[in-house]
């Protein structure tokens, strides 16, 4: 659980240290898990009184950028995955239900998340025209 604290609290996460922990964090957890942990997270800082709005903003917005990235960069997580897919949608719900000013963030997620899609379909349909036979 710290180490997922490092991605969004505090200073600002290195850059390497996010894409170090999306290639390697299922030695220690699942998908479902991680995801779900950001998900909590997201909803936590809206119920938090401890925290300014700014700040409660600033750690949405890394979460956001979290989900983000892992979406363009290990998309795999999440296309063999029903559970996952509907994660993500679920999150971008929860973006785009706050304040106005999130908009353009969940407008990122999903269209990060429609062009990874649409990647991998075609991805897959350009192997399966090379294929002999």
């Amino acid at each position: 659980e710290q180490l997922v604290d490092l991605l969004y609290s505090g200073n600002a996460p290195d850059a390497d240290y996010i894409q170090t922990f999306l290639l390697g964090y299922k030695m220690f957890m699942q998908p479902e898990e991680l995801m779900s942990m950001l998900i909590n997270k997201f909803e936590e800082c809206d119920q938090s009184d401890e925290l300014t709005v700014e700040v409660r903003d600033m750690v949405k917005l890394r979460l956001s950028n979290i989900v983000t990235q892992w979406i363009e960069r290990v998309w795999v997580d999440f296309h063999y995955s029903d559970a996952m897919k509907e994660k993500v949608d679920d999150f971008i719900v929860l973006v785009s239900s706050g304040h106005p000013h999130f908009m353009p963030v969940a407008l990122k997620l999903e269209t990060t998340k429609t062009k990874k899609e649409k990647e991998w379909e075609e991805s897959l349909r350009g192997r399966q025209q090379h294929k002999p036979g």
